[in-house]
């Protein structure tokens, strides 16, 4: 399946090269749609209702997002589109890679990646770091495409705070 992945992944851009686009259009439509790869202890699926559980250990790749908890649910369409993955854990964790190439990390009770909508929320107990920066809230919502942060719920407080940058005196050192 891993090799089946790649290959698909490296014919698609081969394709958008060929057939008039550039190595930077090509670079941005990928990732989008690259596979998801999941890994776990255990695994069921039921085709009817377009839904699978993964339990213990769970680790969700694509690109360079990688999500880890206990227990993940995913819902995909009729064609097998994945539509969302619920992932549950003592917290759930997410690791990603902003627009800006910065790293950016997470963890809540539980998080929401919906593929399609390119957006991860984390609810309860949400937290995200950033460049030294920390937000926390009871609801977070993260745009991975846009870098966008968006945290806070009626009648609950968002608390932020942010690390200015070092100073450099004229001589170039701090």
């Amino acid at each position: 399946m891993y090799i089946f992945s790649i290959s698909f992944s490296l014919i698609a851009f081969l394709l958008m090269l060929t057939f008039g686009g550039t190595i930077a259009q090509a670079a941005a439509v990928l990732p989008h749609e690259a596979p998801i790869h999941i890994s776990a202890n255990q695994f069921s699926f039921n085709q009817k209702t377009g839904r699978g559980n993964y339990r213990g250990r769970v680790v969700v790749i694509q690109v360079k997002l990688k999500l880890t908890g206990d227990k993940l649910d995913i819902r995909t369409t009729v064609k097998g589109a994945i539509t969302q993955l619920t992932l549950i854990g003592h917290p759930a964790q997410f690791r990603d890679v902003t627009p800006s190439g910065k790293p950016i990390d997470g963890h809540a009770g539980k998080i929401l990646y919906r593929p399609g909508e390119k957006t991860i929320v984390l609810n309860g107990d949400a937290f995200i770091q950033q460049n030294g920066d920390t937000f926390r809230s009871a609801h977070i919502v993260y745009r991975p495409t846009t870098g966008e942060i968006l945290a806070g719920q009626t009648n609950q407080r968002v608390q932020a705070e942010f690390t200015p940058p070092p100073s450099q005196s004229k001589s170039g050192k701090p």
